[in-house]
């Protein structure tokens, strides 16, 4: 394993790498996944919805707002039935 800077000398701020001395691609990219787990930290969690991983933001639980309101939809109070009679004209 070595440390590179992925920037331009003089470049500011500089970006730092990891490269691993793989012989092959498929370990190649387990140790680049390993590497993002360990980065993420506690913030690499499921979606509350559908499972999918999703490195979270602030309090974030869902991957989209889309599934964060499909969520609350099946979560929340059933609504009443609107009864089905013919509506009657007031008379005044």
């Amino acid at each position: 394993m070595a440390l590179i800077r992925a920037s331009e000398k003089g470049n500011k701020p500089a970006a730092w790498g990891v490269t691993y001395g793989s012989k092959t691609a498929v370990s190649a990219v387990v140790r680049k996944i390993a590497d993002l787990v360990l980065t993420a930290g506690d913030r690499l969690i499921a979606c509350h919805y559908c499972g999918n991983p999703i490195v979270s933001v602030k309090k974030q639980l869902f991957c989209n707002a889309f599934e964060a309101q499909k969520h609350r939809n099946a979560k929340g109070k059933p609504r009443p039935q609107r009864s089905q009679h013919v509506k009657t004209t007031r008379k005044g």
